[in-house]
């Protein structure tokens, strides 16, 4: 895991331009897929424009490169850049306080403020990583209704202490897409290794932090009783998604990537949801409805009160 926390610490040297931006506001209602009138994450947050996993093999359907923010700010394909937020941690701070000095009835009060982070970028790779950290040091500081870090990089194991310090209004969502590193290698490498996210989770857990696990989008899995046992064990709540539920569009985006190709070169449907559900069926048998479907499932995290850290022992 060391190995891999070094290479993500530096994979932004394959980014082609980093760029340092100031931001006006941090804090972006949201909507959606995330959230909307009925419930979900009242917010989101990004602390960059672009992303430095763009190029990995995650970066091959990232619906994100379609997002306003890409077209407008971006320079060059996605993953050639990365526009990251140098006060954002000022910022958020700012809006915090404020939410904070409202009358505690108010709908837009600081315990109000459920916000997922980050949907449209690796939060915790390359430059983006100690500008969060001060992000989520900014954060504890508020009494927020939920935060949720999602991630894929292996270097979250290394905040357990700024995490812990938000207590129960923090969820960290790893996603690991399947238990295959042949099936995670999209014939575009640097995406953190599944071993190494892996380890993340148990860390987490062990530490008393409640873990989401992200299957998402689903990719073949290689022992499929097996990673629901492990998911079971580590963590409060997984989700399972597809690459038609979880784009946004009913797959639109996700068509319009190389994606579909890759997989269609090896025997798989991009369209087949049948193995996804049976995964999601597997967890369903040991989890209940702590294992959610697409949305549903990420919205549930927007509640992080409902979920209870599994506290689970790592390996020897």
């Amino acid at each position: 895991m060391r190995k891999d926390m070094a290479r993500t610490l530096a994979i932004a040297r394959d980014v082609t331009r980093i760029g340092w931006i100031d931001a006006s506001t941090a804090l972006v209602p949201t909507g959606g897929f995330l959230g909307d009138a009925s419930g979900g994450f009242t917010h989101s947050f990004s602390p960059a424009i672009g992303c430095v996993l763009g190029r990995t093999s995650c970066g091959i359907a990232c619906y994100a490169q379609f997002l306003q923010a890409h077209r407008v700010y971006g320079s060059g394909a996605w993953g050639e850049y990365v526009l990251v937020k140098r006060n954002a941690a000022e910022v958020i701070a700012r809006e915090l306080a404020r939410a904070a000095d409202r009358e505690v009835d108010h709908p837009a009060h600081v315990s109000r403020i459920r916000v997922f982070s980050a949907s449209s970028t690796e939060p915790l790779a390359g430059p983006c990583y100690p500008v969060y950290r001060e992000c989520l040091r900014a954060v504890a500081k508020h009494r927020v209704g939920a935060w949720v870090i999602q991630t894929r990089s292996p270097l979250v194991a290394r905040l357990v202490d700024e995490i812990a310090a938000l207590g129960s209004r923090a969820v960290v969502s790893v996603t690991i897409e399947t238990d295959d590193p042949r099936s995670a290698d999209l014939g575009a490498p640097g995406t953190p290794t599944v071993r190494a996210r892996m380890s993340a989770v148990e860390t987490l857990a062990a530490s008393g932090i409640a873990v989401h696990v992200a299957v998402s989008p689903a990719l073949p899995v290689r022992d499929e009783l097996a990673f629901a046992d492990w998911i079971a064990a580590h963590a409060a709540a997984a989700t399972v998604d597809t690459f038609t539920d979880g784009d946004g569009a009913g797959g639109g985006r996700t068509r319009r990537t190389a994606l579909p190709a890759v997989l269609e070169a090896r025997g798989v449907d991009w369209r087949d949801a049948a193995p996804a559900r049976s995964l999601h069926a597997a967890l369903r048998a040991r989890m209940g409805d702590r294992a959610g479907w697409s949305r549903d499932g990420f919205r549930r995290l927007a509640t992080p009160e409902t979920l209870v850290p599994t506290r689970a022992s790592r390996p020897s």
